[in-house]
């Protein structure tokens, strides 16, 4: 059963993301935080992470880059999930090293799309 990683600070949009998903037969593990959620990972080793943007203590940025400069977790895809639009920060996004970039209000067909793509790309 492939793991999924939810690092959001909204427990209705973990819920949310977790609705989305039934039926892929799925392991969510969840985390509240940036730091909380670098831990989970590192301990865990999900295989997609979706991850908020704005949050407490470690941004979406930051943890797109320390995944990515971890030796163990590097290959990792990462989904980023935001309430903000616009260009610059879909550049930053993949900058900083995430998968694919969506915005809120999340779209269940897209996000469902997007994890089962990861899935698929780690086979």
């Amino acid at each position: 059963m492939s793991k999924v990683l939810i690092i959001e600070d909204s427990p209705t949009t973990r819920a949310v993301i977790k609705v989305y998903m039934v039926g892929h037969h799925l392991e969510f593990i969840e985390a509240t935080d940036g730091n909380e959620g670098l831990r989970m990972a590192k301990l865990h080793k999900p295989d997609v992470i979706v991850v908020d943007l704005k949050m407490p203590g470690m941004d979406g940025f930051t943890l797109c880059r320390s995944v990515r400069a971890d030796v163990n977790l590097k290959t990792t895809p990462v989904i980023l999930l935001t309430g903000s639009k616009g260009e610059a920060v879909k550049r930053e996004a993949l900058r900083a090293g995430a998968t694919y970039f969506l915005t809120k209000p999340i779209d269940a067909t897209s996000l469902a799309q997007h994890i089962m793509s990861c899935l698929e790309s780690r086979k």
